[in-house]
């Protein structure tokens, strides 16, 4: 299986929810994660989830029967935990990321997604700013 590199940015404390990939076969059973890290075999930054589907898939006039959709997740408190990385345009180096999944009995594991990951700060904070509170407020600010 080949693997798919792809970098992907992520707003620091946001939900992200990569591109899904819709594979040939039924991988019930297998170990899907994926991790970030600040450099290969670096420290350990985030390990998301991954959402996985075992179905058959109707896409446009396509029948894909007994196939796998996966889709790397990461919820927003375990992306607020992430060091903002911004390339090399500030300075500062982007972190790394990939996406494997293992056989059930460990003998075949494959590398799905690899890549950069940018995580971009929050940048504008209001010294009042009231966290209960969702985006406005009663007053329309």
């Amino acid at each position: 299986m080949e693997t798919i590199k792809q970098n992907i940015l992520i707003r620091q404390g946001a939900n992200f929810k990569g591109k899904s990939l819709l594979l040939s076969g039924d991988y019930s059973g297998w170990e899907i994660k994926w991790q970030i890290r600040k450099r290969y075999k670096g420290v350990l930054l985030a390990e998301g989830e991954v959402e996985v589907v075992f179905d058959d898939f109707v896409i446009g006039e396509n029948t894909y029967e007994s196939h796998t959709l996966i889709t790397p997740v990461l919820e927003h408190l375990v992306s607020q935990t992430i060091p903002s990385a911004l390339g090399d345009k500030i300075g500062q180096t982007a972190w790394v990321y990939d996406l494997k999944m293992k056989s059930p009995d460990g003998s075949t594991v494959y590398k799905i997604f690899e890549g950069l990951v940018n995580v971009t700060p929050e940048v504008t904070v209001f010294e009042d700013n009231d966290e209960d509170n969702e985006e406005g407020n009663e007053n329309g600010n």
